[in-house]
């Protein structure tokens, strides 16, 4: 048969498994691949050009790669380089061509590793305006009444609420003919401020003083009750003592937290228990100062909602019954550069009710 012809002058040109002297290689039949062994060559192949199996048992055949006669090894390889080039291997880029990618004027994107390290160690998120009016109109803080009320915002970083407090403050007290003696004597009696962070504390007392600055001619001094201290443990000074609680407070895992914070949340906070984060604490904290009749606004993770790690503060709400409004963005992202699913929540202990105002952010917008 064709089949055993073939096999027969196969085995005639491969002799002994070296090329014969004015001998021929085997030329392979119109559509039959030049060399039947390309397969198996992959695999057990040693020297380019050199004599390999080619899957008929002990018998072998010499490479006739386009159909000619090889002369030396390494004709194969030069041969093989124009059909199947080899890839490289550990390829080095060197310092030119990296700098020819990207030119000296290509616009670089930075990241700040120092921000990125806070916000997963101190939970640093930081507020966009438009939450802090939101939620300080919710609450009803504005108006005359508020040049009596006692706020409090037990993690204020660089003073996001606390400016736009501070500014309200300062236009009903001119707005009702208030001195500027008695306005800075109010700002610094009736607002607080409590923040664990050096820096952010700091640039809190900066922007605060540049609102003077802005609102006076004359130069204003206030004796601020801005405490760089830790609101877990400082809260304790102030039981029952503010009419609002206001704040964007830090969001950290428990998991994130060292073996001594979880102990002491553990220990001291009823609903800190299970896979739960921090601001849940905050949360506790913030009932533990308000007064009989004050109001808490907070935008935090919405996952308190629908995760079993909450049921027990959510069994608490349902008991209490003095959630005023509740914000749910859904799937929507607020703080830009972080995928956390936020919701503004408005309390009020003054009022037990059955009923609530929702509102929710369905679908993608781009806040």
């Amino acid at each position: 048969s064709r089949k055993r012809h073939r096999r027969r002058k196969m085995a005639d040109a491969s002799g002994n498994g070296q090329h014969g002297a004015g001998k021929t290689p085997h030329r392979p039949y119109r559509g039959e691949s030049h060399c039947r062994g390309r397969k198996n060559e992959r695999r057990t192949r040693k020297n380019a050009g050199s004599i390999h199996q080619i899957g008929y048992g002990n018998q072998r055949a010499c490479c006739n790669l386009w159909k000619r006669k090889i002369q030396k090894p390494d004709e194969c390889d030069k041969r093989r380089s124009k059909t199947r080039p080899r890839k490289e291997k550990n390829k080095r880029i060197t310092r030119e061509k990296l700098l020819a990618r990207f030119p000296t004027g290509t616009p670089r994107k930075r990241i700040d590793c120092t921000n990125m390290k806070k916000s997963k160690i101190l939970g640093q998120v930081y507020t966009p305006n438009w939450i802090v009016t939101t939620i300080l109109d919710e609450m009803g803080y504005f108006g005359k009444d508020i040049l009596k009320k006692n706020i409090l915002e037990p993690a204020c970083g660089d003073g996001a609420f606390l400016c736009e407090i501070v500014k309200r403050y300062i236009f009903e007290a001119k707005k009702e003919g208030v001195s500027t003696k008695e306005i800075a004597e109010g700002l610094g009696n009736n607002i607080y401020g409590i923040e664990i962070d050096v820096e952010a504390y700091k640039a809190c007392i900066n922007n605060l003083n540049q609102i003077l600055e802005d609102s006076f001619s004359d130069k204003v001094y206030v004796d601020w009750k801005i405490f760089n201290e830790n609101t877990l443990y400082f809260y304790q000074k102030y039981l029952n003592s503010f009419d609002y609680v206001v704040g964007n407070p830090p969001y950290i895992r428990i998991h994130n937290l060292d073996l001594e914070t979880r102990e002491y949340l553990k220990q001291n906070f009823v609903f800190s228990t299970g896979t739960i984060d921090i601001y849940l604490a905050f949360f506790e904290l913030g009932f533990k100062v308000l007064n009989a009749d004050g109001k808490l606004g907070y935008i935090t993770p919405n996952s308190f909602l629908h995760n079993t790690s909450y049921r027990n503060f959510r069994d608490f709400l349902g008991k209490e019954k003095n959630i005023k409004i509740l914000i749910d963005f859904k799937s929507n992202k607020v703080f830009q550069g972080f995928s956390t699913y936020t919701a503004i929540t408005i309390f009020d202990k003054s009022q037990r009710k059955d009923f609530f105002e929702y509102k929710e952010l369905a679908g993608e917008a781009n806040i």
